[in-house]
């Protein structure tokens, strides 16, 4: 006797800054997310998306069917769908002494800066809308410095993905000169 299977659910945190989560469907052998106009956005084996592929400054809804082996099971309904939007990546420019400058990202809550992986700073507000993060470079290398728009932790909002650059610290050469001196007196 083959069964309809159950659609996923979801549990109250559906998002999270980097994936969207459901409840698994006993017997599904897949789950296939699509968009809110039924286009298929992926298939997975297990009950998570990521979300880093999303495009910034854009709302998506999705929602979700378990998919059974043919045998034993069949293709749920949907899921309801859930909807979530992902901020824009922040719009960066260097200011001189100033460092990284930007204005606010709508939505966001905080911004967070990653120097090499590793948080640097959350304390970023200058005044208004605007930004800005100065670092402190010690060593001479090439940093990546990666800055983020935070979301409200998938609530209604996930962070953008980061504005990425590069920026590497030199050592600046010794300039040569010379002088002479003479105790010569001209009359």
């Amino acid at each position: 006797h083959i069964k309809k299977l159950s659609a996923p659910s979801f549990g109250d945190n559906a998002f999270t800054n980097n994936q969207m989560i459901w409840n698994s469907s006993s017997g599904a052998i897949r789950y296939e997310v699509y968009n809110a106009q039924d286009v298929m956005y992926g298939s997975f084996e297990g009950a998570s998306m990521p979300l880093d592929s999303l495009e910034g400054g854009q709302d998506y809804t999705f929602k979700v069917r378990s998919i059974g082996d043919g045998i034993t099971s069949f293709n749920s309904d949907y899921s309801e769908g859930r909807s979530v939007y992902k901020l824009k990546t922040p719009a960066i420019f260097l200011e001189g002494n100033q460092g990284y400058v930007w204005d606010a990202v709508s939505g966001a809550t905080s911004y967070a800066v990653y120097i090499d992986g590793a948080l640097a700073s959350t304390d970023v507000h200058v005044s208004g809308n605007i930004y800005s993060f100065v670092p402190n470079f010690t060593e001479l290398k090439t940093y990546k410095v990666e800055i983020y728009a935070i979301g409200d932790g998938g609530a209604t909002t996930i962070n953008s993905s980061p504005f990425t650059v590069e920026q590497e610290t030199i050592q600046l050469e010794t300039p040569d000169f010379s002088f002479s001196y003479s105790n010569d007196c001209v009359s």
